[in-house]
C-alpha cells in the first residue's frame, strides 16, 4: 500500500519554504520551494524530508567557498622554475582553482593556474617550449642524426612514418613506449581529461603542448 504523501506547503527546511507541490505525476512527488536568497526550486518530498535539500543550491556553493578559502595558498612571491608569481589575476580563470599573474625571466608576463604551477607542469610562459622545438629542428638537420633516421624508418615499419619529431626522437633512442595508446611519441590519450595530450621532452623536463579532442590535432600540434 502507497503512503500517502505528507502536506509540506509552508514548511520550511533549512533555507527552502515549500510554496506549493508540483503537478507532475510519478513515482516521486516534487514541491516548488522558495531559498532565502530568492531563487526557486523544485525538490522532491524525500530529499526535504531526509534533510538532503536544504538550499536552491547556495549553500553548496557558499561551503564550497569557505572550504577553498581555508585551503587557500598565497603563491606571492613565490618562484616556479622561470616563473615569479606577483599577484594573483584580475578577470582571468584558467581552471577550477585560483590562477596568477606571473613574470617569466624572459620578461614576459602570463596567467597561470595554481595546480599547473604546484604540480610543475608550467614552468615558463612558453619561451622554453620554442627554444625545444628549434632545438629539435636543429638536430633534425644533422647528417648523421637523419642517417639514423632513414634506418629507424626501416626498423619501425607501420609507425607515424609522416611524423618527423616522431622519428627523429626513435632514431635518438628515445624509443616509443609500450603502453602509448597514440602510436606517435608525445601523443596519448588522458583518460582523467577525455582528452588527447600533445607534449614535448627534453633533457628529462616535459613541456605540455595542449589537450585536444581528436589525436589528428594533437599529432598536429606536435609535430608542427
Amino acid at each position: 500500500m502507497r503512503v500517502p504523501t505528507p502536506n509540506l506547503i509552508g514548511k520550511r527546511f533549512g533555507r527552502l519554504v515549500v510554496e506549493k507541490k508540483s503537478p507532475e505525476k510519478g513515482h516521486a512527488a516534487f514541491w516548488f520551494c522558495k531559498c532565502d536568497c530568492g531563487n526557486k526550486t523544485k525538490v522532491t518530498t524525500s530529499n526535504l524530508l531526509a534533510g538532503i535539500t536544504k538550499s536552491c543550491g547556495c549553500l553548496d556553493k557558499e561551503n564550497r567557498a569557505k572550504f577553498a578559502k581555508l585551503n587557500f595558498k598565497d603563491l606571492t612571491g613565490k618562484r616556479f622554475g622561470m616563473l615569479t608569481v606577483l599577484r594573483q589575476s584580475v578577470g582571468v580563470k584558467k581552471g577550477s582553482g585560483t590562477t596568477w599573474f606571473c613574470k617569466c625571466d624572459c620578461g614576459n608576463y602570463t596567467d597561470v593556474a595554481s595546480t599547473k604551477l604546484i604540480q610543475g607542469t608550467t614552468k615558463s610562459c612558453g619561451c622554453q617550449l620554442k627554444k625545444a622545438r628549434e632545438k629539435w629542428k636543429n638536430i633534425y638537420k644533422d647528417e648523421k642524426i637523419q642517417e639514423k633516421i632513414k634506418k629507424t624508418f626501416r626498423k619501425n615499419d607501420g609507425r607515424e612514418k609522416n611524423t618527423k619529431l616522431s622519428i627523429l626522437e626513435l632514431a635518438t633512442s628515445d624509443k616509443l613506449k609500450a603502453n602509448n595508446s597514440s602510436g606517435v611519441t608525445g601523443v596519448s590519450y588522458s583518460k582523467r581529461d577525455k582528452r588527447w595530450r600533445s607534449y614535448i621532452t627534453v633533457k628529462h623536463i616535459r613541456y605540455e603542448l595542449g589537450y585536444f579532442k581528436d589525436k589528428e590535432s594533437a599529432i598536429q600540434e606536435r609535430i608542427s
